[in-house]
């Protein structure tokens, strides 16, 4: 185990190292786990101290499905997209190219929330008060270690600055519209074979809010698929607790680029 100052306490703590391996080793060892067992292990442990642990076991392990992984991170995206200023960057990422610290401050607050948010939208919250600090203070680390200015002191204020600044910055452009449609494209050919790719659009129009589709000038989906896409996210949490689970899973084994 390494001894690290923590970015969101400012004390020193031990951590694993940063290897795939190495997770491995930590609870679990790397064994699979029911859900039940997994969210028992991350209430005990402490928000502050253990915060890298708890929110890697929250959306890495719990709720590291890929494809759920890449839907949530696609309507963040999406959001940040209806950022005129953000859509540009998106569409130049291969340029050199300038972004405000305001604009990384609602791209980090889009990572923080959009899970919970798309949790909301569909009528359930899979967060425990205990992961949503945790995942709080995990991020604040690494905003104080890029640094980024003017980060809210707490989770709420930086609630409520997004919800602020979506309200004064949205608006459509044709470079959101292109880039959304290619998420679209990526999301329905990775998950659906070819005669159900409509299906995989609908689908993910139903996890974005109204506000959201009507931004990017994206059509409605249909009642039945809104319908089911609720149905879904409330039997997810409870079929996942009863789910083996394999505790060493991460991100970098689905989206990582390889040689």
């Amino acid at each position: 185990m390494d001894r690290q100052v923590d970015g969101a306490s400012g004390r020193t703590v031990n951590r694993p190292p940063d290897s795939a391996s190495s997770r491995a080793v930590t609870w679990g060892a790397g064994k699979r786990q029911l859900g039940y067992a997994v969210r028992r292990r991350i209430a005990a442990l402490d928000p502050v101290e253990d915060n890298e642990e708890a929110a890697r076991l929250t959306f890495e392990v719990l709720y590291g499905d890929p494809i759920a992984v890449h839907a949530g991170l696609l309507v963040g995206f999406s959001r940040q997209l209806a950022v005129p200023g953000l859509a540009g960057v998106m569409e130049q990422i291969h340029k050199r190219f300038a972004i405000t610290d305001e604009q990384k401050l609602y791209t980090l607050a889009t990572l923080i929330f959009e899970g919970e948010r798309i949790g909301r939208h569909l009528g359930f919250n899979p967060f425990t008060a205990n992961q949503r600090e945790a995942s709080w203070r995990f991020w604040r680390g690494v905003a104080e270690q890029m640094p980024l200015a003017r980060l809210p002191p707490t989770a709420e204020e930086l609630w409520r600055w997004m919800l602020d600044y979506e309200r004064e910055h949205w608006s459509y452009t044709d470079d959101s519209r292109l880039v959304v449609e290619r998420f679209f494209e990526d999301w329905t050919t990775r998950w659906f074979p070819r005669p159900m790719r409509g299906l995989g659009r609908q689908v993910l129009l139903a996890l974005m809010d109204n506000d959201l589709r009507a931004v990017l000038h994206l059509e409605d989906p249909s009642s039945r698929i809104q319908w089911l896409a609720r149905a879904s996210a409330r039997a997810y949490l409870p079929v996942t607790m009863v789910r083996p689970l394999p505790t060493g899973r991460s991100r970098m084994d689905h989206f990582a680029r390889r040689p």
